[in-house]
């Protein structure tokens, strides 16, 4: 099946719009191909929006464990902003200890994997990247939405698009069937 991806580093398709983690794809298919990022064309009139996708972090609430404490505690510090130093506390004791940090986790984890920020003081960093810029400046207009099925939401998605793209149906009714597909998903 020839999707986006595909026909883009075939170049049988001048743009396409997709995730940051693809530009590795598109660079292992086609090493050769000369291709940029930009941020994604919005209408001229209205408020810049896009899309949000991402995948979080998250400790179960309510449980009273030392495993649920710490889980939480290694999470802030993932997260939140280095101050120069860290408390590590022992659960079972309630003793801690500060100790002096010299690094970002968060920024350090970004820098290895290539990914865009979603703290905004990383993404002021990654906004003049060529490759990430636009993928941070998206994070700070992304809008979400509540998904019952994720896979399912990007499967109906993706059929509006390909029957689109066949001329089998028109934009509007490809996407009122998707809306009512979507729908019926969240009712369940």
């Amino acid at each position: 099946k020839n999707d986006s991806i595909d026909s883009f580093y075939e170049s049988t398709a001048a743009m396409m719009i997709n995730y940051s983690w693809h530009y590795s794809t598109v660079k292992s298919k086609n090493a050769k191909l000369n291709f940029a990022v930009a941020p994604v064309p919005q209408p001229s009139s209205g408020q810049p929006v896009n899309y949000a996708n991402y995948w979080g972090f998250a400790s179960a609430k309510g449980k009273s464990n030392e495993a649920t404490y710490e889980a939480q505690q290694f999470l802030k510090f993932l997260t939140v902003k280095n101050n120069g130093k860290v408390i590590l506390g022992n659960a079972l004791s309630g003793n801690t200890k500060e100790f002096a940090v010299d690094f970002d986790p968060a920024k350090n984890y970004l820098d290895i994997t290539g990914k865009p920020a979603a703290r905004r003081d990383i993404i002021e960093e990654q906004k003049s990247d060529p490759i990430l810029g636009p993928f941070a400046y998206g994070n700070l207009i992304a809008k979400s939405w509540y998904q019952v099925d994720p896979e399912e939401n990007e499967k109906i998605l993706a059929e509006a698009i390909d029957s689109v793209n066949k001329g089998s149906i028109t934009i509007r009714d490809a996407l009122k069937i998707a809306e009512t597909r979507i729908n019926q998903l969240m009712r369940k």
